[in-house]
């Protein structure tokens, strides 16, 4: 099921040719990617020949229509093979009832595209918060995570690696607020320009 974040419309049944043609190129591999996708594993193939037969299409469109879809979020780790592509599903992928209600969950979601497992939803929710700071500093710290290709799903090390970039966020920000203030260019409330 795709998520209604995204503003693609499922038509449910069947769907005439003429409905299909009047799709752009990109919806019609949307269509294709919800019928051949393994949502088990989060992974696809496309063979470019076959979809573009069946979409009535240039292979070239067929490229371009997958490059704009993981553009925008529906694919990612695209990998460009000999007469096809394959990657992993997006973040928008869900199945039925799946919902993610804490917001370090969603963020999770959005980086790895991956959900968050019932128990390791409950740890980010009861060691990271709601608050805007925290959940800032868990969005850079699930992307460094990615960036280094750490493996997602081990939550405990990345819930281990955000408490201590927030310990020591904490530090230098409590060693500045105890600081005493430096009023030595302070004149009065007259200030020479420039300053």
């Amino acid at each position: 099921m795709i998520s209604p974040e995204f503003g693609i419309p499922v038509l449910p049944g069947r769907l005439d040719g003429r409905q299909v043609e009047a799709l752009d190129v990109a919806a019609r591999l949307v269509m294709w990617l919800m019928g051949t996708a393994n949502a088990e594993r989060g992974t696809w193939y496309v063979n470019l020949r076959e979809f573009s037969g069946w979409a009535a299409c240039s292979e070239r469109q067929a490229a371009r229509a997958l490059d704009s879809l993981e553009a925008s979020g529906w694919v990612r780790d695209v990998k460009r093979r000999a007469h096809g592509m394959s990657g992993s599903l997006g973040a928008m992928w869900r199945r039925r009832g799946d919902v993610d209600t804490t917001m370090p969950a969603r963020v999770y979601q959005r980086v790895f595209g991956l959900r968050a497992h019932g128990d390791d939803r409950q740890r980010m929710r009861d060691e990271i918060g709601t608050a805007a700071g925290d959940l800032k500093l868990w969005a850079g710290v699930c992307q460094e995570w990615r960036g280094a290709k750490h493996n997602p799903g081990d939550v405990e090390g990345l819930l281990e690696c955000y408490a201590r970039k927030r310990k020591a966020a904490r530090t230098v920000l409590e060693a500045n607020f105890n600081k005493e203030p430096d009023y030595s260019g302070y004149q009065g409330g007259k200030h020479e320009p420039g300053e």
